[in-house]
């Protein structure tokens, strides 16, 4: 009876410790793919799902750009990043930013003042208003897989991916002024759309890399043409 016990034990355990193993890989797998869904009503499981699966992406993708990064997970290493900011350490999402962006994107999303070096872009990064949506929000929704545009002799490929962003309001408007209540989830949330854009770097000594080239608030695109409302609408 004793040995019957510890074979059956022993089975469990091989068991459980097999179905768990298997489950963290289905979830590496899975992790960028994954986020690349259709649209879906945002509610409570998509919201614990999103922090289960943008953590773990946080988690384990590389802080540097490498060749071997699908352009898909370069985008969700710096978008992830920064809405888990200190994820694996601290800062890591901003120097995961710093990194996979080129110097051109260092210089837009920090005004010209923090694209020569990490502390400068850390300083001048928190504060940006093309960033603030990003850090630390509650959710991300990839809208659609990535256009590709192939690569020239002067150029290498560019890479267009569309993203809502949800972050949870506050109890007060920006006035100061309490907000009202609501139930509703949808309402609960300020939802803004971004574009990002990368482009495959063709120099050394990050040749073959997907970089960050631009993050575009779709709010803002065509301000200066039609006003922020048109936009929105």
């Amino acid at each position: 009876v004793g040995m019957k016990c510890l074979a059956l034990v022993h089975l469990f355990s091989c068991f459980f410790f097999g179905r768990s193993f298997v489950s963290r890989v289905v979830l590496r797998r899975r992790g960028v793919r994954s986020s690349f869904e259709s649209s879906k009503r945002w509610s409570h499981d998509i919201e614990e799902d999103d922090n289960l699966m943008g953590e773990l992406i946080a988690r384990r993708l590389p802080v540097k750009p490498m060749p071997e990064l699908q352009v898909e997970e370069a985008a969700a290493a710096v978008i992830r990043g920064l809405q888990y900011m200190h994820t694996p350490y601290t800062m890591a999402g901003m120097e995961r930013a710093y990194n996979f962006m080129t110097f051109a994107c260092r210089k837009a999303v920090t005004g010209r003042q923090g694209a020569t070096s990490f502390e400068r872009f850390q300083k001048y990064a928190e504060l940006s208003p093309q960033l603030l949506p990003i850090i630390g929000c509650d959710g991300i929704q990839w809208l659609d897989a990535p256009t590709i545009i192939p690569s020239t002799q002067t150029r290498g490929a560019i890479a267009s991916i569309p993203l809502l962003v949800y972050k949870r309001r506050g109890f007060r408007f920006q006035s100061g002024f309490e907000r009202i209540p609501v139930t509703d989830n949808d309402n609960d949330y300020d939802i803004d759309r971004f574009v990002i854009r990368l482009q495959k770097e063709r120099r050394p000594p990050l040749t073959d890399c997907w970089l960050v080239d631009q993050i575009l608030d779709v709010r803002y695109a065509f301000a200066g043409d039609m006003g922020n409302d048109a936009v929105a609408n």
